[in-house]
């Protein structure tokens, strides 16, 4: 089996735009358990979607992704099979996906590639990747003929040789060379190998800091699989961080460390900042009119005051506030009631005391607690609250204002049921609501699955629409994509038209953030 060369001449980026599809391949069929696929699945998807907003192509096969995104004008391909999971963590300073399109940037600007993933197997047995967690090179693959990467081979045939480059003891890159051999390869990907050497292409592996970046449930490993099934779902109750899980995978259990406490702690949890930015509301709508009769607002940070001071309040302004976390309720009104808007470090400390940890789940970066955080930090996080204000007075003077406004508390869960604030919303112009991400939280993206959290969405904004039609909406839906600048009613018509679902979302704001 050969294959003709392409001059290297040909082999040249002629896109301008760099632009990056990801897939998620489909491998259910390798899966005992249709119901623990779907879950990996919607586990894949969900944690993508902190970093990507685009469409997601889905396929069994990599050579069917790949014709799929042949025909999308896209330039690189990134190829999640189930139970691949973007790592993601919290520093002081922002949320990252562990850098991983940091990584794959700097990845694509090392030069020309078909193909990069983790490489595999040796010079006696030729190369394949070990699994089909890939990054592909669309315009290459289309100059080199769009070679088949799930060919099976039925014996001995000539294949190209490769000079190894070896990195912490795995394989960096296969690097062209004039030799050949015969032999029988059978490993996943070979042809993409022999097809990129052929062409004087060298194949890439993945670095560590990428393969960090992208944690694996071992979906195709029956024991592994079985192993972790068990804290699915209300399971997770059972999973003890401290205890030793010689059943679980490295990944696996980095992943619960990372579900657990969200999972049985946040519906007591506190956000004391905004993990996300607020640029989506620091410009009011042209045809908003000033003041906000009504802020409807989860119980998180301060960007709900943000919100009052871009878009004006007056002694009428009324506040509502609501959240699945009765301790969230409980230190907005005790904020409220009992803090001068001056030294917010030197407040968390009379917090603590009045909501004492771990009974109040403080929401704070990197895994921390009260216990271990630095103070040094909280001061960071407040001097960045500080600069979005411009000064320290302006908040303060915001701040005193702000507490003689009328102020309401509904304990409620949008997710299963927002029925009590809905009682609240009465049909008044100049109303606005923010929701933040509760659509899209790791509590509700572990108990929920995407169809279900799809359903609770499209219960929710109708249902809004109905209430009051004018509301000017703020938050994200539960692809993580961002509402903004949009009323109820005209964003629930356009969300209809759109045929929005988990691979293909609705993108209709304005301002897009991070979330």
């Amino acid at each position: 089996m050969k294959c003709g060369r392409v001059p290297k001449k040909a082999i040249e980026h002629t896109m301008k735009i760099e632009r990056l599809v990801l897939a998620v391949l489909d491998i259910s069929n390798e899966m005992d358990d249709p119901i623990v696929a779907d879950k990996y699945r919607g586990f894949t998807i969900s944690w993508s979607r902190y970093d990507y907003r685009d469409e997601i192509i889905e396929a069994p096969s990599v050579d069917e992704i790949l014709e799929q995104a042949t025909n999308l004008d896209y330039r690189w391909c990134l190829i999640l099979p189930y139970g691949r999971i973007i790592a993601e963590r919290w520093t002081p300073d922002h949320w990252q996906a562990q850098d991983l399109f940091s990584a794959l940037r700097e990845r694509v600007d090392q030069g020309d590639f078909l193909v990069a993933g983790s490489l595999t197997g040796n010079a006696n047995t030729w190369f394949g990747f070990e699994n089909r967690c890939l990054l592909v090179n669309l315009e290459m693959y289309r100059q080199l003929s769009a070679p088949s990467f799930d060919l099976t081979c039925e014996g001995p045939i000539e294949v190209p040789a490769a000079e190894q480059r070896m990195l912490q003891g795995r394989i960096s890159a296969l690097l062209p060379t004039d030799k050949t051999g015969v032999l029988h390869p059978a490993l996943p990907g070979w042809n993409f190998i022999s097809t990129s050497l052929r062409n004087g292409v060298p194949v890439v592996g993945f670095d560590e800091h990428l393969r960090g970046s992208i944690l694996d449930l071992e979906a195709t490993c029956p024991d592994r699989t079985r192993a972790l099934t068990q804290y699915l779902n209300q399971g997770i109750e059972n999973y003890n961080p401290d205890e030793t899980h010689p059943e679980l995978g490295n990944d696996q259990l980095t992943f619960l460390n990372l579900v657990q406490p969200q999972t049985n702690s946040a519906p007591n949890g506190v956000f004391l900042w905004n993990i996300e930015a607020y640029d989506d509301i620091e410009t009011p709508r042209d045809d908003f009119c000033s003041p906000v009769t009504t802020l409807y607002s989860v119980a998180a940070g301060f960007k709900p005051n943000r919100i009052l001071y871009t878009h004006g309040t007056d002694a009428s302004t009324r506040v509502v506030y609501f959240d699945y976390s009765p301790k969230a309720l409980a230190v907005k009104k005790y904020m409220v009631d009992h803090w001068d808007g001056e030294d917010f470090p030197g407040f968390v400390d009379r917090l603590l005391e009045a909501f004492p940890y771990p009974e109040t789940f403080y929401q704070l970066w990197d895994g921390l607690t009260p216990d271990n955080v630095e103070s040094g930090d909280i001061q960071r996080m407040w001097q960045r609250e500080l600069e979005r204000w411009g000064t320290a007075r302006n908040f303060e003077d915001h701040w005193q204002a702000y507490r003689k406004l009328k102020h309401e508390y509904v304990c409620c869960n949008l997710l299963t049921d927002p029925s009590p604030l809905f009682d609240q919303i009465t049909p008044e112009s100049s109303a606005i609501i923010w929701w933040s991400n509760a659509f899209f939280t790791v509590y509700g993206n572990w108990f929920y699955t995407l169809d279900e959290r799809t359903r609770m969405f499209e219960n929710w904004i109708p249902r809004i629409a109905c209430c009051n039609p004018d509301l000017f909406l703020f938050g994200s839906d539960q692809n993580n994509v961002n509402v903004n600048a949009v009323q109820a009613s005209e964003y629930w018509d356009a969300y209809q038209r759109s045929g929005s679902s988990s691979l293909i979302p609705c993108r209709l704001a304005k301002t897009e953030i991070r979330m």
